[in-house]
């Protein structure tokens, strides 16, 4: 498992670029500003295996707020 932060790519502007792959297989993206971040695993079958709760508690770990999605820059917990 490898964490990913930073802007992310949207669907639309991967289209518009020619863009192929997947950015993460689960991610969050920040209500209030650009940064994203994100689970990239080896496969769709071992992303399917990450309960919500484990991705929670990573993210979390990396300083970001579930509800509201809030990354650690927004929710002052950016050292």
């Amino acid at each position: 498992m490898r964490i990913k932060k930073g802007r992310r790519t949207t669907a639309i502007a991967m289209a518009q670029n020619n863009f192929s792959g997947a950015w993460a297989h689960i991610f969050l993206d920040c209500v209030q500003c650009d940064q994203s971040i994100g689970l990239r695993l080896n496969s769709n079958e071992e992303a399917d295996g990450v309960s919500d709760a484990e991705a929670a508690k990573v993210f979390g770990k990396e300083g970001w707020t579930i509800q509201p999605t809030l990354c650690p820059g927004c929710n002052g917990t950016r050292n």
